[in-house]
């Protein structure tokens, strides 16, 4: 039985690491990431370990562990594109930080960390394309780089806040 996945989401490249959890696992034969069939780098009784294959299309795929006696579902990995940014708005404000600011382009919906400036910045995600961020404070004036990274890569908008 399947308790859970170490993470839900990667790139099409594949090839992270993916643990999965639950019990009676220890006679694992392979591990379906929808049809495409993976042999366990590890197997323990609570775990099995794999990497994670190449995928041709974004989107989720059901992970099946397949035991000598049985077959276990209940899991979602979903391969995703890496992140774009095309607009930062509004594109400047205070170096004290605290301007809201929308952030638009694509595969955002995995995003784990937002940076303005090198400095991280709190964040909520709205849409695939839309996310919301507030700007930390500055350490000066100036162009601020707009970082975005999720599961699948990192995408940078060079200088597009300006802390005034």
């Amino acid at each position: 039985m399947i308790t859970g996945i170490s993470r839900t989401s990667g790139p099409l490249r594949g090839g992270d690491t993916l643990t999965v959890t639950g019990r009676g696992l220890i006679t694992t034969t392979e591990v379906r990431f929808g049809d495409v069939f993976v042999t366990p780098s590890t197997v323990l009784d609570d775990k099995v370990t794999v990497t994670v294959p190449p995928a041709q299309a974004p989107g989720p795929v059901p992970v099946t562990v397949v035991t000598r006696s049985n077959a276990y579902g209940r899991a979602v990995y979903t391969y995703t594109n890496p992140p774009g940014i095309s607009s930062v708005t509004p594109a400047s404000g205070p170096a004290a930080g605290g301007t809201p600011v929308l952030i638009g382009g694509t595969a955002l919906a995995f995003t784990q960390t937002v940076t303005i400036g090198g400095t991280p910045a709190d964040f909520g995600i709205i849409s695939p394309t839309r996310m919301a961020a507030v700007t930390p404070p500055a350490a000066a004036p100036g162009p601020a780089d707009v970082v975005v990274t999720t599961t699948s890569g990192t995408a940078t908008a060079p200088g597009a806040f300006l802390y005034t």
